[in-house]
């Protein structure tokens, strides 16, 4: 797994290319990622997601579970991009959450290889939130899912990026907690504080 602490150009919001990045020609190509935070909310990792690895359920700033979810691009326009995503059952195809949207300007990545990122990752609001959890449906959201990210620039091109993943609770500070809420056949008030809103705002404790 590739591990990548966010790089400061990203961090910072430094202005978007408003050129072209890639051949228009060429299908949009992509990298999807995760973000990872520390219990502290110290340190903001990104995390170019392989297939089957295990990703991060971490609590959001509106309460319950969310995998912070986006995509480095290639061949497209970085003015604005609409990404969604989602987590969808890998057997089924069926939404095993919500589907979140946001709007981003992209930038370069540095050290540079020719694709680029949302700005501004720090703040959580330039990639989806996929709210993964409490899920009312009683499917839970741990265990083998479908990340879905779907990209769409100014110009309409647009992408679907699917990869297989496992959410999981991987913070200490918040495990037991995280596992009641994201289980299978959740019933609201049967883990206390539901949704978290005791729980960081980012990582856990």
């Amino acid at each position: 797994m590739l591990r990548l602490v966010l790089a400061l150009t990203l961090l910072t919001g430094c202005p978007s290319p408003t050129t072209y990045i890639g051949d228009p020609a060429q299908p949009m190509a992509g990298r999807v990622f995760t973000l990872d935070v520390s219990d502290d909310g110290a340190t903001v990792t990104t995390v170019e997601t392989q297939p089957h690895d295990v990703v991060p359920l971490l609590v959001p700033q509106q309460g319950g579970f969310v995998i912070w979810a986006g995509v480095r691009l290639f061949n497209f326009d970085p003015t604005r991009v609409t990404l969604s995503g989602e987590i969808k059952d890998p057997v089924t195809g069926n939404a095993l959450s919500g589907r979140d949207t946001r709007q981003a300007k992209f930038a370069l990545d540095t050290p540079a290889d020719g694709f680029a990122s949302p700005i501004d990752l720090d703040t959580f609001s330039t990639i989806p939130n996929i709210p993964a959890c409490p899920d009312f449906l009683g499917h839970g959201a741990l265990g083998p899912a479908i990340l879905e990210i779907v990209a769409t620039d100014l110009q309409q091109k647009t992408a679907t990026f699917d990869i297989a993943v496992t959410p999981a609770c991987t913070h200490a500070s918040n495990h037991d907690f995280c596992t009641c809420v994201c289980g299978p056949d959740y019933v609201e008030g049967r883990c206390g504080q539901d949704g978290g809103a005791a729980a960081d705002a980012r990582g856990g404790d």
